[in-house]
C-alpha cells in the first residue's frame, strides 16, 4: 500500500523486507498486526491522493492488507488482528482526580465510517486467507458504541490510539481468551 503522507513513501517501500526479515528471523508461530493508518487517505504509486471511502481506496486497503495475510501465513505463521480500533477523542476531563460522567462524555467517540470499512475488508481477507483471524475488541473499548478514554476506571488508550502500559495489559488480557488456539489441528 502506498502511504498517506509523503514522508511515509520509504517506509511503505520497505514494509515488505522488514516484515520478511522478521519472520525469516523468528519464525514467530503467530502475527499480531495492530494498525490505524489504513483508515486515512493515502498517496498511490501514480502519486495521486487517494481518499478515504472511494472504491479506489477500498481496493487499495484491501490489496495491501490481503498482501500482508499471505506474506505471514505463508510463513507458516498465524495472522491475527482486532482490525482497526476505533480513535478515541481523549479529554483531560476524564483523567482529574473524581470526574463526572458528564466530563467524560465529552472524551467519547463512535467508529468512523473509514474504521468500519476497513475492518469490513479485514473480515472478507480473513475469511480469503487461511491463517488470518480477526478477534472482535470493539465491543470491550467501545462498549455499547461509544469508545471512552477511561474504561473501568483505567486510561486505556492516551492520545485516542496509543495504548497505556496499563492499558495494553487491560487489552491483552481481555483478549487472549479469543486467540486462536496455536497446536496444529
Amino acid at each position: 500500500m502506498a502511504c498517506w503522507n509523503p514522508w511515509q513513501l520509504q517506509c511503505a517501500k520497505d514494509q515488505n523486507d522488514r516484515l520478511r526479515q522478521v519472520l525469516d528471523t523468528y519464525h514467530p508461530w503467530m502475527v499480531f498486526g495492530l494498525s490505524n493508518f489504513e483508515t486515512l487517505p493515502y498517496v498511490a504509486p501514480d502519486g495521486a491522493m487517494v481518499v478515504q471511502l472511494t472504491p479506489r481506496w477500498s481496493d487499495g486497503v484491501y490489496a495491501a492488507l490481503h498482501h500482508v495475510a499471505v506474506q505471514v501465513t505463508s510463513s507458516g505463521a498465524l495472522y491475527v488482528t482486532p482490525g482497526t480500533l476505533p480513535r478515541v477523542f481523549t479529554s483531560k476531563a476524564c483523567v482529574s482526580p473524581q470526574p463526572t460522567q458528564k466530563q467524560c462524555r465529552a472524551g467519547m467517540s463512535s467508529p468512523s465510517a473509514a474504521t468500519d470499512a476497513v475492518n469490513g475488508i479485514y473480515r472478507r481477507v480473513a475469511k480469503e486467507v487461511p491463517g488470518t483471524h480477526v478477534v472482535a475488541m470493539q465491543r470491550y473499548l467501545c462498549p455499547r458504541g461509544s469508545c471512552p478514554m477511561v474504561i473501568d476506571g483505567l486510561v486505556v488508550r492516551y492520545d485516542g490510539i496509543h495504548f497505556t502500559p496499563d492499558g495494553a495489559r487491560w487489552f491483552v488480557n481481555r483478549m487472549s481468551p479469543l486467540l486462536p488456539d496455536p497446536r496444529p489441528v
